[in-house]
C-alpha cells in the first residue's frame, strides 16, 4: 500500500505564496513550512495562477460596472429628453403643432454631436422644452465629435429603450394619435383666434404667450364652469399673458372655439403622466437592473 498523500491546507498555501513574494526561494519556504521543495514549486505556480485569474475577474467586473453605469446614465438622459419632447404645455405655449414622430425626433436629437439648449430649435423643439438642464446631465457634457459614432450611439439608445421598455412605444404611439387631433384643431382654430386678439398688444411674442395661456386655461380638466375662467379685470396687469388670455376668453364665440382643443389636450396630458411614471428614475432603474438588452455590458 502506497504512502498516503498529505493534503496542504489553504493557509499553508497562502503562506508559501507570501514567503515567495517576500523573496524566499523554494528551499527556504520548504524549511519554514515543512512542505517538500518540489511541492512548494507546484503550490506557488497554482496559487499565482489563481490570484491572476481572480484579479482579472475583479478587473472585468469593475469595467463592466463602469459600462453599466454609463449605459444607465445614457438611457436616463434619453428618457429626460423624451419627456421634454412630449410635454404638451410647451407645444401649446409655443403655438406649434405637436410632434407625431417622437421616436424619429428623439433619434435626431441623440445623434447630434453637440447637445446644447440653443440647438433645440434645430430639432423642432421649443427652446424651454427641458426647463433647466441639470449641470451633471451626461448628454450636456458628452461631446461626440465623430458623427458616425454619434449616430451609432443614438441607434443603440433607441434599441435599448425598446428592449428594456417594450411597453413604452405603444403608449407613445397613442400620444401621437391625440397629437394629430390637436394639430387638426390648431390648423382650423388658431387663425380666427389670432384675428380676434388683434389690438390686445403690439408685442407678437406676448400675444403668442397669451393665446397659448388661453388654450391651457380652457383645456384644464377642472374648468367646466365658464365663469370660473374669468377673473376681475382689476386684478390683471396689462401687457401680461394672463391679461391677454382673459380678454380672449371673454369673447364667448372664441371661447367655444378654444373648447375644441380640450378633448385632445386632456388625453395628451393623461398619457403624458403615464409616461412620466414609466420613466421615473426608480421605475427606469428597476427595468434596467432586472432586464437586459443587447447593449447591456453584463449578461
Amino acid at each position: 500500500m502506497g504512502k498516503k498523500r498529505k493534503l496542504v491546507s489553504i493557509t499553508d498555501k497562502e503562506k508559501c505564496l507570501d514567503l515567495y513574494r517576500q523573496g524566499a526561494n523554494y528551499s527556504e519556504i520548504a524549511k519554514q513550512t515543512g512542505i517538500e521543495r518540489r511541492k512548494v514549486s507546484v503550490i506557488i505556480s497554482e496559487m499565482e495562477k489563481e490570484v491572476r485569474l481572480r484579479e482579472i475577474g475583479n478587473a472585468r467586473r469593475d469595467v463592466a460596472a463602469e459600462f453599466l453605469k454609463e449605459h444607465i446614465s445614457d438611457l436616463e438622459s434619453a428618457s429626460f429628453y423624451l419627456l421634454g419632447i412630449m410635454l404638451p404645455d410647451f407645444w401649446v405655449s409655443d403655438l406649434s403643432v405637436m410632434p407625431t414622430n417622437i421616436k424619429q425626433m428623439l433619434y435626431n436629437f441623440l445623434k447630434s454631436s453637440s447637445f446644447k439648449p440653443e440647438a433645440f430649435k434645430t430639432y423642432g423643439l421649443p427652446e424651454n422644452a427641458f426647463g433647466t438642464i441639470p449641470k451633471n446631465d451626461p448628454f450636456m457634457i458628452k461631446q461626440i465629435v465623430n458623427p458616425i459614432l454619434a449616430e451609432k450611439l443614438a441607434i443603440e439608445i433607441i434599441v435599448a429603450l425598446n428592449e428594456h421598455l417594450p411597453e413604452l412605444w405603444p403608449v407613445v404611439n397613442k400620444w401621437e394619435k391625440f397629437a394629430e387631433e390637436y394639430n387638426l384643431a390648431m390648423i382650423e382654430i388658431l387663425p380666427p383666434i389670432k384675428k380676434s386678439a388683434v389690438g390686445l398688444t403690439n408685442n407678437s411674442k406676448l400675444l403668442q404667450s397669451g393665446i397659448g395661456r388661453s388654450i391651457l386655461l380652457v383645456s384644464a380638466e377642472d374648468t367646466d364652469n365658464e365663469d370660473e375662467l374669468l377673473l376681475p379685470n382689476s386684478s390683471l396687469k396689462k401687457e401680461t399673458k394672463e391679461y391677454i388670455a382673459q380678454k380672449i376668453i371673454e369673447n364667448r364665440q372664441v371661447l367655444q372655439q378654444l373648447k375644441k382643443f380640450r378633448p385632445s389636450l386632456i388625453e395628451l396630458n393623461d398619457i403624458y403622466e403615464k409616461i412620466v411614471a414609466m420613466l421615473s428614475r426608480s421605475e427606469l432603474n428597476k427595468k434596467l437592473i432586472i432586464g437586459h438588452c443587447q447593449y447591456c455590458p453584463v449578461p
